[in-house]
């Protein structure tokens, strides 16, 4: 019986197991995903190497980036004294916390491309800055010159109207008019990213010949 031999797809680590293992699931020894082995032996696919230096040492921008970003938190606390006008002494204890990031220049090299505004929150915030404000206005000018047992449903009504109902349109107008360039341009540059790997030795950026996934329609 002949060994199940191919690549992780995320690291390019090289993992055999016997081919009665083939269609489960394992964990790659190199980055720790989880994979599922081929269900069948099939030749070792060609490992894949920087098209600059030559090096093998390469892996996706998505595992550089995930492994190479560290997350953590500072907490302290602190201990003091108040000192009044009558010579009186007040203690005083506080504290805090402050997240922390440290990244890899390889993480930093890697980045996903960040995110572009959406249409709809554009329109959104566009619409309540032009719509709302106005009907707000105009609902508290109400409810001032009027008596309040009279305007006060009024005010409820005005407000969750001047909130909601310019909402409702903007969201309605950026879904007839679809995606912007701008986040077209984000959604090619992110497929992009997800298909690219990073050379751990020279640092290029390079999408792989065999990489060949059809970029979905739409974008």
């Amino acid at each position: 019986m002949s060994d199940i031999r191919f690549e992780c797809p995320y690291c390019g680590q090289k993992i055999e197991a016997p081919e009665k293992l083939g269609g489960t699931t394992v964990a790659c020894p190199g980055c720790m995903e989880r994979l599922r082995l081929p269900a069948t032996a099939r030749p070792m696919p060609k490992k894949k190497s920087c098209p600059d230096c030559g090096a093998t040492n390469v892996m996706r921008c998505e595992m550089a980036y995930a492994q190479g970003t560290k997350t953590g938190k500072i907490s302290g606390a602190m201990l003091g004294a108040d000192f009044g006008a009558n010579g009186s002494i007040t203690p005083v204890i506080g504290g805090g916390s402050v997240g922390t990031q440290s990244q890899t220049i390889f993480a930093q090299m890697s980045a996903p491309p960040k995110p572009r505004m959406s249409r709809k929150v554009c329109w959104i915030i566009g619409c309540i800055l032009l719509i709302g404000l106005p009907t707000l206005g105009l609902g508290l000018w109400y409810w001032w010159s009027h008596p309040q047992g009279e305007a006060s449903w009024m005010v409820g009504v005005l407000i969750a109207g001047a909130i909601f109902g310019p909402a409702l349109i903007g969201y309605i107008i950026a879904a007839a008019l679809g995606k912007s360039a701008d986040e077209l341009d984000h959604e090619r540059a992110l497929f992009a990213w997800q298909r690219s790997w990073v050379c751990l030795m020279c640092g290029k950026i390079f999408i792989p010949a065999d990489a060949g996934e059809k970029m979905p329609d739409g974008i």
